[in-house]
């Protein structure tokens, strides 16, 4: 009797030994703005919203994503993935949509969906606010568990950005300031480095400079800012770039006296952007606008 009492014991502790070496190998903990999260080793089922570019140029295709707007650069990689936005496109997530593709990780910039989707699966919240690109992806990588991927794509994404910072130092435009605005609802707003529209393009990567009070009240401030068309010449720089969220920016501009007597404007300084395709931060829209804008510039001063 003791002998099978003991040979018990020693089997139990075996499986609970080897269940224990088991949730190790499948499940570790990461850091997160939210604190220690446990995630699973190897992800096989992703869902992710606004940074779902990241996952893409890292080797993940994400079993649901949000609405991809038309003219992404993945729009054409993502039309069969299901969106999580539910019936409403531009409406607000859908747990029971998440809930139907089975997520093992979630990855969202929304704290406000953070703690409904975290009752679904592990999620992990991109604090992308204070995160640079290249922060951004060495901590995507480890959280999906692509490191070497990630050392990779940031090394070639560092040359192409030291590329077009050199063709703009060769055409003497680098001391030029731009300033980045949008119109949205007949309204006009001037952006940052930190609100997409390639506001990190201009100002952190391709290093150019913003007019000193865009400098102060909205990358050192508020990020963005409503201001009045009368105001136009306080915030211009040197050049300008405008876009339009779903809609023409020149509709509520073009015929306004205060925007035709900006120097920018009467110098044909102006660069247009699709403001659907800009509205990302990830590192493949990144890399497009990297390319579209040095362009542009380049062709201002030509």
């Amino acid at each position: 009797m003791k002998k099978v009492l003991s040979t018990i014991l020693v089997l139990s502790l075996f499986i609970l030994t080897g269940c224990s070496a088991a949730t190790k190998d499948t499940i570790r903990t990461v850091e997160t703005v939210k604190g220690k999260i446990e995630i699973p080793n190897e992800p096989k089922r992703v869902v992710i919203d606004y940074f779902v570019g990241d996952a893409l140029a890292l080797g993940v295709e994400p079993v649901g994503t949000t609405y991809v707007y038309k003219d992404s650069v993945f729009e054409e990689d993502l039309k069969d993935v299901p969106s999580i936005n539910g019936d409403d496109a531009y409406g607000q997530y859908s747990m029971e949509a998440v809930t139907k593709l089975k997520p093992d990780l979630i990855i969202t910039y929304s704290e406000a969906d953070y703690d409904n989707l975290s009752k679904i699966a592990p999620t992990v919240l991109v604090d992308y606010l204070n995160m640079s690109t290249a922060e951004r992806i060495t901590w995507m990588a480890d959280v999906l568990n692509k490191k070497e991927e990630g050392k990779k794509l940031l090394a070639d994404f560092n040359q192409e950005v030291a590329g077009y910072k050199q063709q703009l130092q060769d055409a003497k435009i680098s001391n030029k300031t731009i300033t980045l605005m949008e119109t949205y609802s007949k309204e006009l707003f001037v952006y940052g480095n930190k609100q997409g529209r390639g506001g990190e393009v201009l100002y952190d990567l391709l290093e150019l400079k913003a007019p000193e009070v865009v400098q102060k009240e909205i990358i050192n401030g508020e990020q963005y800012r409503s201001i009045s068309l009368e105001a136009i010449n306080e915030y211009a720089g040197d050049m300008i770039m405008i876009g339009g969220w779903q809609e023409d920016p020149m509709d509520l501009v073009g015929n306004n006296s205060v925007w035709n007597s900006t120097p920018a404007v009467k110098n044909q300084k102006v660069i247009t952007y699709d403001s659907s395709a800009y509205i990302y931060q990830d590192i493949l829209s990144t890399k497009e606008q990297l390319k579209n804008i040095t362009q542009s510039i380049l062709a201002l001063y030509e």
